[in-house]
């Protein structure tokens, strides 16, 4: 029984944690404005913001190390299994708490904009999930994403959602 406890307020602790990070990314999207959003120029600073702080941590803590040490003994494949199902499992959730903001904002009478944007902040959150996951991956083989580097932060934006090089560079062509 004590087992399931823990579940349960590991689960409540995520959920907490998801909420905060969904708050501070609706307030992100408000600050882009409507123009920068039209434009385009908000993408380099949102991915960069999203994953800067992230990579500098995980720098800090020994980088690949890092996963070595959170889950001794696994082999490269382990910890990158471990990795994607941690990432779904977030995923989950953060879909669950906005389905409930969504739902009851509905429901209790807020505004669209209020909706839109926690619709809004749970895509951003996925989005930068799969770019933190794809950072991860990319360190725990051994070939970690330069957050400085604007070339390599499209590119895990393109991994992220599998879009090949050949199919991004073709509409370009």
């Amino acid at each position: 029984m004590a087992d399931s406890s823990v579940h349960i307020d590991e689960e409540k602790s995520m959920k907490s944690q998801i909420q905060t990070e969904l708050d501070d990314l609706k307030k992100m999207v408000v600050s882009f404005g409507p123009a920068r959003l039209k434009d385009g120029t908000w993408f380099n600073e949102f991915v960069h913001a999203m994953l800067s702080s992230y990579a500098e941590k995980i720098i800090k803590d020994g980088g690949v190390e890092y996963f070595h040490n959170k889950y001794p003994g696994l082999t490269q494949d382990a910890i990158a299994e471990k990795l994607c199902t941690l990432a779904m499992r977030y995923a989950a959730i953060a879909g669950g708490v906005t389905g409930i903001t969504a739902s009851t904002g509905v429901l209790g009478g807020l505004t669209i904009p209020v909706v839109i944007a926690a619709v809004g902040a749970e895509i951003l959150y996925t989005v930068r999930l799969q770019i933190r996951l794809i950072y991860d991956l990319s360190t725990v083989y051994g070939d970690p994403i330069d957050s400085n580097d604007p070339e390599q932060l499209y590119r895990a934006f393109m991994l992220a959602y599998g879009i090949s090089a050949v199919s991004a560079n073709a509409g370009a062509v």
